[in-house]
């Protein structure tokens, strides 16, 4: 398995398709993610009851560390890849047109994907570090969110990951060789489907919490 891994990152294929395992798997992650801070849409006893759950986990230390783990390897790759794609030039990674080739989320997948890793910085910072321990999730995510420009800075995060999302779904089954002609319609609209409904589902939590819960 050990051999296996240091023969992918030797290769400039394997690099794209670990890039592309691990994109995925931060795309199933941001879903899920989602689904739960969705339920501060529920009320307070929801989100808390939820975050009670999930903070009750006992693997969840190892799974936060997997997560950072991920995230940190696919842009890691991405800008590894993106350097290979330079130096190649006027050689380039085919890319098939209708998977957005010259589009602005295809061209600024480096620059996103670094809004993308301090984002995360802020806002694990924020949720982990900002308040005591003992401060439910409601209060803390209201308390958060409250404040004007964090607010914005939150927007604008997710803004990165839409953007980035919206090439990188469908570039990410092309890596692994998933994309055929018959279905490249799909993936397509699929993918980009997914981008707007991450992108549109966590930004509905901060307008929420500013213009709802806490009256703009």
């Amino acid at each position: 398995m050990k051999e296996l891994f240091f023969s992918l990152i030797r290769s400039s294929i394997g690099r794209k398709c670990l890039m592309a395992v691990t994109g995925l798997g931060a795309i199933g992650f941001l879903i899920v993610h989602m689904g739960g801070n969705l339920f501060i849409f529920r009320g307070q006893d929801q989100i808390n009851s939820y975050a009670h759950h999930l903070h009750s986990l006992p693997f969840l230390p190892v799974l936060e560390v997997s997560l950072f783990a991920l995230f940190a390897a696919h842009i890691i790759l991405s800008i590894v890849v993106t350097l290979q794609n330079q130096n190649a030039r006027p050689i380039r990674y085919a890319v098939n047109a209708s998977a957005g080739a010259s589009n602005l989320s295809s061209s600024t997948m480096i620059y996103s994907g670094i809004a993308i890793l301090a984002f995360i910085a802020f806002h694990i910072w924020h949720m982990k570090f900002s308040h005591s321990a003992h401060v439910d999730e409601y209060i803390k995510v209201t308390s958060i969110l409250g404040h004007p420009i964090i607010t914005i800075g939150y927007i604008l995060g997710i803004l990165a990951v839409g953007l980035h999302l919206f090439h990188g779904a469908n570039s990410a089954f092309q890596s692994l060789g998933l994309r055929y002609p018959k279905f490249d319609y799909i993936v397509e609209v699929g993918g980009r489907v997914c981008a707007l409904t991450i992108t549109f589902g966590f930004i509905s939590i901060p307008v929420y919490v500013w213009f709802v819960l806490r009256g703009g």
